[in-house]
């Protein structure tokens, strides 16, 4: 009897391990994915106080006046923003959506296969959106003179730390409000 419940409770202590194994992996696989969704909440705050830092406009505001864009060039981008715009906030609404079924499935008696099918199907919507990321950085890649392309890459890396020094601080905030 002793023995049985030492390898149920074994059984429960790997089980409950993988299942936060997974939700770790999936967490710091999807923080870009989120963020979105985040600087969305914030939006309205920030606006109030006008230091919106993340704000699409004030991006490519910057964008142009740090890679010295051609009015042509402005137009390329502004075309290329909206050949993307919907696929990536649908893609962005399915890959929420999926995490959503995911974390309920896990939480749920749902058997491992479906699980798992639940995972398999974020996983793919997570690449489909990545490459259209992607897809959309190489046609502004196309527009950009070889010394814009260097400063491009400057000025998205710059952003990705102020964005990732954002969600730490916000991440932060959330643990010491629980």
């Amino acid at each position: 009897m002793v023995l049985r419940r030492a390898s149920i409770l074994g059984r429960v202590s790997i089980l409950g391990l993988a299942v936060l194994s997974l939700g770790g992996v999936i967490a710091l696989a999807n923080v870009n994915q989120f963020l979105p969704q985040i600087v969305a909440q914030t939006t309205d705050i920030q606006q109030s106080t006008n230091q919106n830092q993340f704000s699409p406009a004030r991006n490519r505001r910057g964008l142009v006046q740090v890679l010295n864009l051609t009015q042509d060039q402005v137009q390329k981008m502004q075309a290329i923003r909206r050949q993307y715009r919907d696929q990536i906030l649908q893609t962005t609404q399915q890959v929420h959506q999926a995490k959503q079924e995911l974390d309920t499935a896990v939480a749920s008696t749902a058997s491992d296969s479906e699980v798992r099918a639940k995972y398999q199907r974020l996983a793919a919507l997570q690449q489909q959106l990545g490459s259209l990321r992607f897809e959309s950085t190489l046609a502004v890649r196309d527009i950009l003179t070889l010394p814009q392309r260097v400063m491009y890459v400057e000025f998205m890396q710059k952003r990705q730390q102020r964005v990732q020094k954002y969600v730490a601080q916000a991440q932060k905030q959330g643990q010491e409000i629980r």
